[in-house]
């Protein structure tokens, strides 16, 4: 007797196994057919969802047959690792989800003004010039002329401040002269002073801090008249 009922419950689980797989396989052949504007992500959850489904009722029946299959476990422990490896993204788009499943509701939100409706009595005019971005730095300053013409301005500047335009003005003007004493002249006479002492005494005389830096600002002096005699010249020869 219980040899009997064990092979009623085997035809019975047989025939339900059959009545299963039957049921996916039109399933499956269903969600082939299905349009192509759903989601990917759903596609791909059902899809695996529906692989297991079916590997596992086959290997179900196999097990009924005292049979076993190593391929099949294999492909069912790949088929659940990947099911739960996408669970975490239920999370991320279940806000998607919640609004594609509630799109067909009446909803009072869903009445809004529709723009397209409105009166197009106005028309506004738009501009269709290319856009220009904004600008974030400071614009160069671009002088006018070219190098040269720029050259030539800075000398002319600096000769108006220096001391030998202003010697010529003097001489050539009306204007009552005021004697001044050379920076040149004055450091000659330091010079002179010193080395005269110096053989004399027969002796080297100590300079002072305050003195390097006056026969310092005296020297630099004199190199900028220099130059300010050859941007002089340079002038005189280009006017000519």
């Amino acid at each position: 007797m219980e040899e009997e009922d064990s092979t009623g419950k085997k035809q019975d689980f047989l025939a339900l196994t059959k009545d299963l797989l039957s049921r996916i396989e039109s399933l499956s052949n269903k969600s082939e057919n299905l349009s192509s504007d759903r989601i990917s992500y759903m596609d791909l959850k059902s899809n695996l969802l529906l692989d297991y489904c079916i590997n596992y009722a086959h290997n179900l029946y196999l097990n009924t047959k005292e049979q076993s299959s190593p391929e099949k476990v294999k492909h069912l422990v790949k088929l659940k690792c990947l099911m739960e490896r996408i669970k975490p993204l239920d999370i991320k788009v279940q806000y998607q989800l919640d609004k594609i499943s509630q799109g067909n509701l009446d909803s009072e939100l869903k009445f809004k003004p529709n723009p397209k409706e409105m009166d197009s009595q106005l028309h506004i005019t738009e501009k269709s010039d290319v856009y220009k971005a904004p600008k974030f730095q400071a614009a160069i300053y671009e002088e006018k002329g070219g190098k040269e013409e720029r050259d030539e301005k800075r000398l002319k500047e600096k000769l108006k401040r220096s001391y030998l335009i202003q010697s010529l003005k003097e001489e050539i003007g009306d204007e009552p002269v005021e004697i001044k004493t050379g920076r040149s002249k004055r450091l000659r006479e330091i010079e002179e002073a010193q080395q005269e002492y110096e053989e004399e005494n027969f002796t080297r005389v100590q300079i002072t801090k305050k003195e390097r830096i006056l026969r310092k600002k005296l020297q630099k002096k004199d190199e900028e008249e220099e130059e300010n005699i050859s941007g002089f010249m340079r002038l005189l020869n280009k006017k000519h």
